[in-house]
């Protein structure tokens, strides 16, 4: 976490990055848990998706990225909720792989 240089909003041209770590991040659950839904997951589809996401965006959430060295090593998104009791909801949270235990997911 010391190395963690900014928490900051993902930019259109990152999907490939976010595609990366997406992919990277279900490759651990394809170790735990086998099934149609994890084996279906492909980069060529996260890329897909990620640029989609990223070039549209949402007047409803925002996807937020950490970095560390100019790489992207987390993201999650925040959502509104549309309710009065919730401000907001936040999904979809990966972290790298390799950098377990490093608070990245504390951010």
């Amino acid at each position: 976490f010391s190395k963690l240089s900014v928490v900051r909003t993902a930019q259109p041209d990152e999907y490939e990055m976010i595609a990366g770590l997406y992919t990277a991040s279900h490759e651990i659950v394809r170790t735990v848990r086998i099934g149609e839904w994890v084996e279906s997951r492909s980069l060529d589809e996260y890329h897909s998706k990620w640029h989609e996401n990223l070039a549209t965006g949402s007047a409803d959430s925002t996807i937020l990225v950490a970095v560390i060295d100019e790489a992207i090593v987390g993201t999650i998104r925040v959502s509104s909720m549309g309710a009065r009791e919730f401000d907001a909801q936040m999904s979809g949270m990966h972290v790298e792989p390799d950098l377990p235990g490093q608070g990245i997911g504390a951010c």
